[in-house]
């Protein structure tokens, strides 16, 4: 048997830590004053996003921004996401379909992000998303 090779167990440095109540996670190490994000995510598989109504969630209690699709292509920003595109057979690329940061007129999946709340609170950007 090879020392390191192919089916070998890799031995986790970090799971006692864990378990015991010891780790440091990024929320334990937050900066003060900053701002937490809730991602509002699809509930369904496939649908046309035909409003978004924001304005309730921006004039919540410690909200910071509220962010669509719309906000973003409005500053500039691209909303696709890079993807490597395989070759056809006949030498040619293949598709390169749309994979927006942020659902712009449709979601595609479960779980696809539809706006993005910035509070002062966890909570708070979770009120706000509801």
């Amino acid at each position: 048997m090879e020392k390191f090779g192919r089916s070998q167990p890799v031995k986790r440095v970090e799971d006692l830590r864990f378990l015991t109540g010891h780790g440091r996670f990024i929320d334990d190490i937050a900066p003060a004053g900053a701002g937490h994000v809730y991602f509002l995510r699809s509930s369904i598989a496939h649908g046309v996003i035909s409003a978004l109504h924001v304005d309730d969630a921006r004039a919540a209690p410690g909200v910071r921004l509220v962010l669509t699709a719309a906000e973003v292509l409005a500053a500039g920003v691209k909303m696709g996401m890079k993807g490597d595109r395989v070759a056809n057979i006949d030498g040619t690329k293949g598709h390169a379909p749309e994979r927006p940061v942020i659902a712009r007129s449709h979601v595609r999946f479960v779980g696809e992000v539809v706006a993005m709340v910035v509070a002062d609170s966890m909570a708070q950007a979770k009120d706000a998303a509801e």
